[in-house]
């Protein structure tokens, strides 16, 4: 538990004066970071408050906010920091203010963080240790924990100090949340979903038909997104407190482009099966040109604005003056996604929402003008041997069966992000996520026609005149 030392006075004795912070820290206390020089000839010194004769407190947001309630942090009035300690023992709880009793770190940066409320859980009853800053459970087996692992602030929507407590001090401490197993078996059947996923691209990648046309073009590209996504989220769940910070932020970026491009090359499938049945008369002989210049404006449309909106967001984050009041994503913040609820609804959940509502309404056009076409069948009728409506109404069944997927699963991760609540609504979306890849593979790949046209492919069957169907007239 470390803090920069800002513009700091080194004296004679060794000693390093912290003229922020108000510290003085002796030899020992404090070390030079790499050796490094910060602008204006500054060393960059790295206190350790803890080891002065204050003991060590966290407050879990920047001077001048607290919590919202949620894990999130709001500016409010007041810059004090105020909390409630008592003795050793839990008696004589009084107000102090942190500052002078503590040495105050800001921020906590672990994985799982779970709010303690007294007042819906009453076996979450705690008091701080006004000796060491320990926080005390003693409701959960008599359990203490050291300052390194939770923090404390103001909660603005329930009037009191209330503190967060990492997961990896829940499950060794008082075993509150998910089990050890449970929270470890979501980020590997995470990885059994990706590898559906990876045969699912691979079986497309395969196949000439799929990979050349558009449609199955744009499957690929999704599903590129998903792994990317799954893979990211897997590592951060497996690597847990091990990640560094900046390899945090890194995979938060990585995981909201990828999610949001899966989203948005969706949203294009579904703009591309209404567009077909736009014109009565398609001209079968013009879909080839047309399927490349469609393939390049989805791409920088699917691609784009998802990145568009993390650049955005990183904007806001590193390059933004802090003192400008606007909703940052801030990444890292404790966990490695969004810090806040305001910067979770502006930079993902939003988008989202738009796109399937978008695609929604694509969908119930689509349908209404198959309906159409089925009551006139002598207006769409097309001379040749395949009906290109016939293909287009198939594809359109497919891309409802893939939307009503990942509607499904982001509509149960919104109402839990929302309602907040037991862990259990997060394990039923966490379920869901994990299913996604296996649901793919089933609609995309488990075909008998797209079994045969694969073993073909890879030489596992001998070429047979009974299978003359393309790839692109199955699914």
């Amino acid at each position: 538990m470390s803090v920069t030392v800002h513009y700091p006075s080194v004296f004679e004795n060794g000693s390093v004066w912290d003229p922020v912070g108000g510290s003085l820290y002796p030899p020992g206390t404090y070390w030079l970071h790499d050796g490094r020089r910060a602008a204006g000839g500054w060393g960059l010194y790295r206190g350790c408050p803890c080891l002065l004769e204050n003991p060590c407190l966290r407050k879990c947001c920047p001077v001048g906010e607290s919590l919202d309630g949620v894990g999130g942090c709001v500016p409010m009035e007041s810059h004090f920091f105020s909390p409630n300690v008592t003795d050793d023992d839990g008696a004589n709880s009084r107000t102090i203010d942190a500052d002078e009793r503590f040495g105050v770190l800001y921020g906590l940066s672990c994985v799982g963080m779970t709010m303690l409320d007294p007042g819906e859980r009453p076996e979450d009853h705690f008091f701080v240790r006004a000796s060491d800053g320990t926080l005390s459970l003693p409701l959960r087996n008599h359990s203490s924990f050291h300052p390194s692992d939770f923090c404390l602030d103001y909660v603005s929507p329930k009037g009191t100090y209330l503190p967060l407590l990492c997961g990896r001090a829940r499950h060794s401490g008082w075993g509150g949340g998910a089990p050890q197993w449970l929270s470890l078996s979501f980020p590997l059947l995470l990885l059994l979903s990706t590898s559906f996923l990876l045969v699912t691209f691979f079986s497309f990648a395969l196949v000439p038909d799929l990979r050349n046309s558009l449609h199955g073009r744009s499957v690929m590209c999704l599903i590129t997104s998903l792994v990317m996504g799954c893979v990211f989220l897997a590592m951060v769940q497996l690597t847990g407190e091990a990640l560094t910070v900046n390899n945090c932020i890194a995979s938060a970026y990585v995981m909201q482009f990828s999610f949001h491009a899966a989203f948005f090359w969706l949203n294009t499938m579904c703009f591309d099966s209404c567009n077909a049945f736009r014109k009565l008369k398609p001209n079968p002989s013009l879909a080839s040109k047309k399927e490349e210049r469609w393939f390049i404006t989805y791409s920088t449309y699917a691609w784009g604005v998802p990145l568009v909106i993390v650049s955005i967001g990183v904007a806001m984050d590193f390059y933004l003056n802090p003192s400008v009041d606007v909703v940052r994503p801030r990444f890292g913040q404790p966990r490695c996604w969004f810090f806040t609820r305001g910067g979770a609804l502006i930079y993902f959940y939003a988008p989202v929402v738009i796109i399937l509502l978008l695609n929604l309404i694509m969908l119930i056009v689509t349908a209404v003008r198959i309906t159409k076409g089925k009551k006139e069948p002598a207006m769409l009728r097309i001379t040749g041997s395949t009906n290109p409506d016939e293909k287009n109404t198939k594809r359109y069944i497919l891309y409802l069966k893939m939307f009503i997927i990942m509607s499904i699963n982001f509509v149960m991760e919104l109402i839990s992000w929302i309602v907040g609540g037991p862990d259990v609504f997060w394990y039923i979306s966490d379920i869901g996520y994990t299913l996604q890849g296996i649901l793919f593979f089933v609609i995309l790949v488990w075909k008998d026609r797209i079994h045969h046209i694969l073993l073909k492919r890879l030489q596992f069957c001998p070429a047979s005149n009974e299978v003359q169907e393309t790839a692109l007239s199955v699914i």
